[in-house]
């Protein structure tokens, strides 16, 4: 049995260790040419709070914010509809946030690892900053008009020692600038 484990945490080392490996060092001027800011999600007047209960347009799905009294305060945060069809939903608890996809329709709700960013057909989400978080990036390619999506390529980049970053997608690759320190920017590409 403890050769099946050693077995297990190698195969996870060796993903990660070629995960890191796949970034590829590049310049300020190349990170420049092809930063853009993806497009976001759009305020709803159907998806709003009413005290503390919000209701998702087109769904059964009603959730209310826990007591603030009671240990594990969850609170939900309407943050807007993408595509007019699929809608942002924060949820947030002592440790983290967390976000999903609600779609209205025949499609399944997905969780997301942060605020969703819009590139032409993809979607980028970058997780929030918690205690001890491996900082993970998601792409998700965009299907049917919006309603359905599909996980592409998810990063661990804390693995690879990156922890403060912004991105993009263009061109079939993630643009990575993580600030190293105060005064030291590295910039990064990684092929979706």
């Amino acid at each position: 049995m403890k050769s099946f484990w050693t077995i297990i945490a190698l195969a996870f080392s060796l993903s990660v260790f070629a995960q890191c490996n796949d970034l590829i060092t590049i310049t300020k001027k190349e990170f420049d040419q092809y930063f853009t800011k993806g497009d976001t999600a759009n305020y709803s007047p159907d998806f709003v709070k009413h005290g503390n209960t919000l209701t998702v347009p087109g769904s059964d799905v009603i959730l209310t914010d826990s007591n603030p009294d009671e240990d594990g305060v969850i609170v939900y945060v309407p943050r807007g509809v993408i595509f007019n069809t699929t809608y942002v939903l924060e949820t947030q608890d002592e440790i983290m946030n967390h976000y999903q996809l609600i779609s209205s329709g025949a499609y399944p709700d997905r969780d997301i690892i942060g605020f969703p960013y819009i590139f032409n057909d993809y979607l980028l989400a970058i997780e929030d900053p918690h205690t001890d978080y491996p900082l993970i990036v998601q792409v998700w390619k965009i299907k049917r008009q919006g309603k359905d999506f599909e996980l592409k390529k998810e990063l661990k980049l804390g693995e690879c020692s990156l922890y403060d970053i912004s991105a993009c997608i263009s061109h079939g690759h993630i643009y990575i600038k993580n600030r190293v320190d105060d005064t030291s920017v590295a910039y990064y590409k990684i092929k979706i």
